[in-house]
């Protein structure tokens, strides 16, 4: 699986050394990508024209919106989902069109688990406690 990141707010290089991926350019870098985990609503993210992002998905057959910016677009043949509408955790569910290709697995991997494996969140905070003690 190949992760790329997109943040209008980090240059290309920040955001490699902050999550270790390469970056993309938005919109245009999205032609790259069967799956999308939109995470953030970011203004670029809600006032690029909506032609100009649909024209770049051509290889996309998932989204998976965190914060709804994308909720209003229709976008056709691609499954889109806001994280908590319903059914969304289940591929083709209800009030999206199944996308050819798009299974359990795809929206998994977008999501960073593995299909069917349940594994704990871990917050910032235990990490940072964690970083604490190892410091004392």
């Amino acid at each position: 699986m190949r992760v790329k990141v997109n943040d209008p707010y980090y240059s290309k290089r920040e955001l490699k050394e902050i999550t270790g991926a390469e970056a993309f350019d938005f919109p245009e870098g999205l032609s790259e990508f069967d799956t999308l985990l939109i995470v953030s609503g970011h203004a670029k993210y809600v006032y690029t024209n909506y032609k100009r992002i649909k024209s770049n998905l051509e290889n996309c057959k998932l989204i998976i919106d965190n914060t709804g910016v994308w909720k209003n677009i229709d976008f056709g043949p691609i499954e889109y989902h806001e994280v908590g509408d319903k059914n969304w955790l289940i591929p083709g569910g209800a009030g999206a069109p199944a996308a050819p290709g798009v299974s359990r697995a795809h929206v998994g991997r977008a999501l960073g688990r593995g299909v069917g494996k349940k594994r704990p969140l871990k917050t910032s905070r235990r990490r940072h406690a964690r970083a604490s003690r190892a410091q004392a």
